[in-house]
């Protein structure tokens, strides 16, 4: 008997958790530096759940902040804007989807491993493992140590 091989992205949840999320009007968003993904898990119903998986290499920290997202990727930290505008027209699903976030500034840091991201009043904060101390993101210089 041959054996069943796993869907790449499967979960299991409670029962109630797409009514929880269909109820707030939210989306989790998961990264996994092993895989190379950040997975977004939101609600259409009150039923059921949607995982849309999109690649970002070695993906780990991500701070959100009104229409923008920050995520931290292998050598690089990739600062995405929503526009809703573009996302009721998405070509391959019109009306489907209420956000779509495009890369507008990436900050090239090399191997910080930036486990973290929150945004500040003085810019984007990152937990840097590599230096072992709190980084605000800089354009002359990556970061700053503080």
């Amino acid at each position: 008997m041959a054996e069943s091989v796993p869907a790449p992205f499967t979960c299991q949840y409670s029962p109630n958790i797409p009514e929880i999320l269909y109820s707030l009007n939210c989306t989790i968003a998961i990264s996994t530096y092993q895989a190379g993904k950040v997975v977004f898990i939101s609600a259409p119903n009150k039923e059921d759940l949607v995982q849309l998986p999109r690649n970002f290499p070695k993906a780990m920290g991500i701070a959100i902040k009104n229409n923008k997202m920050a995520i931290a990727v292998k050598e690089e930290v990739i600062e995405l804007t929503n526009s809703k505008q573009l996302a009721q027209t998405y070509p391959p699903k019109p009306g489907v989807y209420d956000g779509l976030y495009l890369p507008r500034v990436t900050y090239y840091t090399g191997q910080l491993d930036l486990h973290d991201l929150e945004w500040g009043n003085d810019g984007l904060w990152a937990v840097n493992t590599r230096f072992s101390c709190m980084s605000l993101l800089d354009s002359d210089f990556s970061f700053k140590p503080l």
